[in-house]
């Protein structure tokens, strides 16, 4: 026989009772018994993606595996955070491990299970580029500052003239 009932609290006793009237060769024969019915557990479930990522993305998290229709909920350490969202994570450095976390909740049929994690290292994000706007021209023996647009991040704009007889770079001025 197949049981097919939804559970709606813990484990679940059934009493049965089994009769067979007989026939012309065999007895008639009864019993009764009792059998628990318990919630399943899940398909195992891991974390899919990202797998990869650079300072200041936002990406969406995946997973595969689970089932019934329990929530689904993640969590984010290392170098990265749970977006508001709370589907997406978002790279917060440009080096370190991204740790990715989940599970599904419990329903009526089945326990709650916990993702295979996913582990990732993160890498730095391209900076916008960078423009020296001036000079474009000077006259001998004139300072000129040099000014630039572009770039990203804290880290210090360096000059060189490179091979250039005609000028040279002066710091600090």
């Amino acid at each position: 026989a197949t049981i097919g009932t939804a559970l709606n609290a813990d484990p679940v006793a059934y009493d049965v009772d089994a009769a067979w009237p007989g026939d012309s060769s065999y007895a008639s024969s009864s019993d009764s018994g009792t059998f628990t019915v318990t919630k399943a557990d899940q398909a195992a479930m891991a974390i899919t993606s990202p797998t990869s990522g650079g300072f200041g993305q936002t990406l969406p998290i995946s997973y595969s595996g689970g089932s019934g229709t329990g929530a689904v909920t993640f969590g984010a350490s290392g170098a990265c955070a749970l977006a508001a969202s709370g589907t997406d994570v978002t790279i917060t450095s440009g080096s370190g491990t991204c740790t990715v976390t989940g599970g599904k909740a419990a329903d009526t049929n089945y326990n709650a299970v916990t993702a295979t994690p996913s582990s990732f290292s993160v890498g730095q994000a391209s900076q916008t580029a960078l423009a020296i706007d001036s000079p474009n021209a000077g006259t001998y023996g004139q300072l000129l500052d040099i000014t630039t647009t572009g770039g990203s991040g804290t880290g210090a704009v360096t000059y060189d003239a490179g091979s250039s007889t005609a000028c040279a770079i002066e710091s600090g001025k």
